[in-house]
């Protein structure tokens, strides 16, 4: 009997004779959406921003493939300049204003919002794995050397320095400087960009 003229059949028809097809149709409808279910729930998992090896792992997401990861930070001890400024420079990737300002030693003005809204811009000059070149101490200060990978390959590796300074026992960003810089090379390149598109 055609797929229409069954359903036809079952319009005003007993309900019994109706059932078993419905219950059919239902059945082999639950398997399907259990696997689907199944397969979003398994392409959910996997190590979270806190762990693993966030950092340049393999991913669908390009912008976390370039992203530091527990792998990164745990080549450096604890309570270690590298470290520190590793710490801080990750809350920067993940928009983590919050975080990034506990990083600052005290003397330093900054604050939430401004730091929120200088990470809102320049959060893409710190996308990489940061590379440590070399790190000068001098007593309760420090100025560690990075060097950072353009996304292009090609391109050479941006040189950045990075001062901290020792408060309490902790290694401390000594200045803002590094994140104002970013965000100044960023409004400098959209302003060349709307040069460009108004010439």
């Amino acid at each position: 009997m055609p797929a229409l003229m069954r359903a036809n059949s079952c319009i005003g028809g007993a309900a019994s004779s109706c059932a078993p097809a419905a219950r059919t149709e239902r059945s082999r409808r639950i398997p399907a959406l259990l696997a689907l279910t199944l397969a979003i729930l398994v392409a959910g998992c996997g190590d979270d921003e806190s762990g693993g090896e966030a950092g340049g792992r393999e991913t669908a997401d390009p912008a976390l493939a370039r992203t530091l990861g527990a792998a990164q930070l745990e080549e450096y001890k604890s309570g270690t300049v590298e470290r520190a400024a590793l710490e801080w420079w990750r809350t920067i990737q993940f928009s983590d204003e919050d975080g990034a300002l506990g990083y600052y030693a005290k003397d330093v003005e900054v604050t939430e919002p401004l730091l929120g809204g200088q990470i809102n811009v320049a959060q893409s000059q710190f996308l990489g794995i940061p590379t440590v070149e070399s790190e000068e101490t001098r007593g309760s200060k420090a100025t560690l050397f990075i060097a950072l990978q353009s996304p292009d390959p090609k391109a050479p590796p941006r040189s950045l320095s990075l001062r901290l300074v020792k408060e309490e026992g902790d290694w401390k960003i000594a200045d803002n400087d590094l994140l104002a810089e970013a965000v100044a090379r960023v409004n400098q390149l959209q302003e060349a960009q709307q040069d460009k598109g108004a010439g």
